[in-house]
């Protein structure tokens, strides 16, 4: 027996599946892991989440999906169940088995088929407020781990430009459990989360066997020993659920109780009031003014921006309204089966044109790595097995069922084609080929004398199917059409819609119906003129450029020399090269290359050297140079009939490749993309340290969201990521922000680096010291001289300073002048009231450097290593953070930054000074001018190597030092935490 649990996300689906497993129950062999959003696992086996990711894909959708277009299951789908059912079978035969994942609510009909009777159901349901918010927290929350621009984390942001998403989907997946689960009761059980959870936490699991048996468990196997009440949301701030409509409110509320009403475990604690408005009241943070002056800005809106007016109407499409089919994730037989599925009234030429560009590669299923277009047999064009045509006739039996009869053309003119490759080393001879094929004379008789399945046969016009009578009106009138009165017609806006695809049909149909001229010669110029305007119509390109080649033959006997064959076989090629499809065109470069050169110069005209020029500096553009090195070798002699003309050609080519590959090298100087991160820290690292270390895991995943949040001006990224946002979406994901990025730093911080109005610059610092920071920092024997001119920025200094170096000694300097007394005495206060280690010293700022030289010289001979930092008034966001991230990177991180100054201890003869990482928004300035750094008075120096301490104290000495450094003039090297090296190479 086989258990499926499922219900929709955020709900307890994980909760269960923990408990199911932790009481016996076999969940899979590929668990989906932990997440910081889920810290005890998903407990999701991965196989049965990429076929249902699988299908959603093809679907042009995602998990988010919401029934909004129909979901279209191919053929295959049940077999593909069955045999995952079967694997889990046979690697645990004797133990029970189940599933989770919250997409099967989606595929509960195909699982019933698929495991013939042999499956229950677990279904989990939450009230809808809760697992929406559980949601958009989660999702607000994802922001912070990167610094790009939240447009690119499109799935996250989905969730505010379509306001009622959450909810939509909430609906969707509960809806479908409570239908299936009402024709299947007597196999299933439906249970509340949050009664699950109160029974859980009370040690009442002996309730389950109320219900358990009918599904063959008892109460033991719902013994939620892994439950954590800490990691349950049980309060919802106001701004939850701001600005969802009250019509919405009702539907999801009758549902919920529609849930009760039917649940073997409903929610029976008291059910939450109906809320007055659907608009709440809420409280927006300090920086929300900021936030709407710059969205008005970007938005070109005079009008105020306010936290509670009545909603600004944003259209916002509802994503997966209309399906975009992409079958990319399909292997081939999938594919054909998925479109047997495909109704008639969505059908477009897009998922024909997805297999009409994929390569030889694609059908050979994983063959390709034997046959790159670098390698291969020449006798060999191409490499295919003896199943690439029946592949290809497949899918022309499916487009011809749907009715798409061009595209069926075209694919068993690739069935021929890869027919003859099976037999014949020069399969482009269309001489060569047979299948479909029932007259020996065939390439002379007239296209409408052709019989049977050919698929160069024209098409009487009562034959035409309904993708073609239904969507073109007066068919008749194209029945021997010129081809310059179809031009003409295509033209007339009055009669024909200027739509791509009435159009695209229309020639279609045109050319199943006709030949554009009874002499071959005047047919293959029409047909080049036809593909030409239907450049990206990959279908009718083909199908042209098949047509002109077959004319061309019948027109030959010497197929090596003729000119019209050149030319087919040259426009084929430049058409699959930029379909990208290489192993088509290597097969036609190596034909070309066997043509001889007076074809080329015979034919008077240039353009199949353009043709092939151009193809060639498209892939190149593309960065496909083994591909564009093997055509400029192959095909050189094509690029024109003159040969200096030809000489500049290949030589433009290649010079513009080096031109390309210069541009893909690293620049010199500083490379680093992500100035501010001290290494690698993808999500994917970060989730993979936490598999094997929890608690480093944790403390890289709060480094990441630190760093990213000081690596941009978090009011211009907020403000450029809520243009055209619905107002209350807006807002409410402005305070999910903030409720994220305050736990991130201490009040003291958050508040400096918005501007907001501390209630007191005296203040307990409480912050958790890292023991990590603690120890090493002792170990080091390191002191800190800080020069304060801000009492407010030395609190934010200090508030560091106790997280990430709690032992370390503390010198300040106090610019007197540049401080009230008030200020001086709040400044005394703060220091004994932090508990730090510290001596004070005042002095006007005209005697700093003479000050600090004597400081220096007096701490040299007391600790191995002096950090010099400086705590100034700035007022802009963005320097604030410049300014944190300065002290955050001088003081070290929450891992692996601290031990560069165990080295300046270690080899301090080698390396003198380590300086900060710089912030991103200096990189410019750093690369153009490789000396320049901003905080450069802020450094570790090693103290053993200080020769002259009066140097580092001289006003703008350091920038001095680094000067004669590079010119060799001087012993003393500088790293950085990022560079990890000298600079001035």
């Amino acid at each position: 027996m086989f258990y499926l649990c499922t219900g929709f996300h955020r709900s307890g689906t994980s909760l269960l599946a923990q408990t199911l497993q932790a009481n016996g129950i076999n969940m899979g062999m590929d668990l989906m892991g932990a997440t910081y959003a889920n810290p005890l696992g998903h407990v999701e086996d991965m196989p049965m989440v990429r076929l249902h990711d699988k299908i959603y894909k093809l679907n042009g959708a995602d998990w988010r999906y919401h029934d909004s277009s129909p979901l279209i299951k191919p053929v295959w789908l049940p077999n593909y169940i069955q045999n995952y059912l079967n694997n889990r079978e046979e690697v645990a035969p004797s133990v029970l088995k189940g599933g989770k994942d919250p997409r099967a609510v989606h595929f509960l009909k195909d699982w019933q088929v698929a495991a013939k009777g042999k499956i229950k159901y677990i279904f989990i349901y939450r009230h809808w407020r809760e697992a929406s918010f559980s949601l958009l927290n989660r999702h607000s929350r994802h922001f912070l781990n990167t610094a790009h621009p939240m447009q690119k984390s499109q799935v996250n942001l989905s969730f505010w430009q379509q306001p009622s998403l959450a909810f939509d989907m909430w609906l969707s997946a509960n809806k479908r459990i409570l239908d299936f689960y009402k024709v299947h009761s007597e196999n299933a059980v439906l249970m509340s989360q949050e009664q699950f959870v109160l029974l859980a936490s009370k040690d009442q699991h002996c309730v389950f066997d109320k219900f358990a048996a009918k599904i063959g468990l008892n109460a033991s196997h719902f013994d939620a020993k892994t439950l954590e009440k800490g990691l349950i949301t049980n309060t919802l701030p106001d701004y939850a659920h701001n600005g969802i409509s009250e019509d919405l409110v009702e539907q999801l509320d009758s549902l919920y109780s529609a849930l009760n009403g039917a649940a073997d475990l409903p929610n029976q604690t008291m059910p939450r009031a109906k809320d007055k408005s659907p608009y709440m009241n809420i409280s927006v943070p300090l920086f929300f003014s900021q936030v709407c002056r710059l969205i008005k800005m970007l938005e070109g809106d005079s009008e105020t921006r306010t936290s509670s007016s009545a909603i600004k109407n944003v259209q916002t499409d509802n994503i997966f309204a209309q399906a975009n089919f992409d079958f990319s994730n399909l292997a081939w037989p999938e594919f054909t089966g998925a479109l047997l599925r495909l109704p008639i009234a969505r059908l477009s030429p897009k998922p024909f044109y997805s297999a009409l560009s994929c390569d030889i590669d694609f059908l050979l299923d994983g063959q390709s790595q034997a046959f790159s277009v670098s390698q291969g047999d020449a006798n060999k064009p191409l490499p295919i097995s003896s199943d690439v045509a029946e592949y290809y006739y497949s899918l022309a039996k499916v487009a011809h069922y749907k009715g798409v009869w061009l595209v069926c053309s075209v694919f068993q003119m690739r069935a021929m084609l890869c027919d003859a490759a099976t037999r014949t080393e020069n399969p482009w001879d269309i001489r060569t080929w047979e299948k479909f094929v029932h007259q020996d004379d065939w390439l002379t008789i007239h296209d409408r004398d052709l019989k049977g399945d050919n698929p160069f046969k024209l098409r009487p016009i009562f034959s035409l199917p309904e993708y073609y009578t239904k969507r073109i009106d007066k068919l008749e009138a194209l029945n021997n059409l010129s081809l310059q009165a179809l031009f003409e017609l295509l033209q007339d806006d009055a009669n024909m819609p200027v739509e791509h695809l009435a159009k695209h049909r229309l020639i279609e149909a045109w050319l199943l119906l006709n030949t554009p001229s009874s002499d071959a010669l005047a047919q293959i110029k029409a047909y080049f003129e036809i593909a030409e305007k239907c450049h990206d119509s990959i279908d009718i390109v083909e199908f042209c450029f098949m047509k002109a080649l077959r004319c061309a033959f019948a027109e030959t006997e010497n197929h090596k020399g003729n000119v019209q064959i050149v030319l087919c076989l040259s426009r084929l090629f430049a058409f699959y090269a930029s379909q990208k499809m290489f192993l088509y065109a290597k097969a036609l470069a190596q034909q070309l290359s066997r043509c001889s050169a007076e074809a080329l110069s015979s034919c008077n005209d240039d353009s199949v050297g353009e043709a092939i020029f151009n193809s060639i500096k498209d892939l190149i553009t593309q960065y496909h140079f083994t591909q564009a090195q093997e055509y400029i070798n192959t095909l050189g002699k094509f690029l024109h009939s003159s040969d200096e003309i030809r000489s500049n050609k290949k030589a433009e080519l290649v010079g513009y490749m080096r031109e390309q590959k210069d541009a893909l090298r690293p620049a010199k100087g500083l490379k680093h993309r992500f100035a501010l991160l001290p290494h690698s820290l993808s999500y994917e690292h970060i989730l993979n340290a936490g598999d094997e270390a929890p608690e480093r895991g944790k403390a890289l995943d709060f480094l990441n969201q630190r760093l990213s949040f000081l690596a941009k001006d978090n009011i211009e990224w907020l403000s450029e990521g809520l243009v055209g946002i619905n107002e209350n979406a807006a807002n409410s994901l402005m305070c999910l922000i903030d409720k994220h990025w305050r736990k991130l730093w201490t009040p003291a911080t958050y508040q400096y680096l918005f501007n907001e109005t501390a209630q007191s610059q005296l203040q307990q610092i409480n912050v958790n010291t890292s023991k990590r920071a603690e120890t090493e920092f002792a170990a080091c024997n390191a002191c800190i001289i800080v020069r304060i001119s801000c009492v407010e920025s030395f609190t934010v200094f200090l508030d560091l300073l106790q997280s990430q170096a709690p032992n370390i000694s503390l010198h300040c300097i106090v610019i007197e002048d540049r401080l009230e007394p008030a200020e001086r005495e709040v400044l005394q206060k703060m220091l004994v009231a932090s508990k730090q280690s510290f001596k004070i010293s005042f002095s006007p700022a005209s005697l700093f450097h003479k000050l600090l030289a004597s400081l220096i010289e007096e701490v040299s001979k007391q600790y191995d290593i002096i950090g010099l930092a400086q705590c100034s008034a700035v007022k802009l966001h963005l320097d604030k953070l410049k300014q944190v991230a300065c002290w955050y990177s001088l003081l070290g991180f929450e891992t692996g930054a601290l031990h560069m100054l165990q080295t300046l201890k270690d080899e301090n003869q080698a390396l003198a000074m380590l300086i900060p990482n710089y912030h991103p928004s200096d990189l410019a300035a750093i690369q153009d001018k490789p000396l320049f750094y901003p905080e450069m008075h802020m450094c570790w120096l090693a103290s053993a190597a200080i020769e002259n301490p009066a140097m580092f104290a001289a006003q703008n000495a350091l920038h001095r030092v680094l000067i004669s450094t590079k010119k060799g003039g001087g012993q003393i090297k500088l790293t950085s935490l990022v560079l990890q090296g000298e600079i001035g190479d």
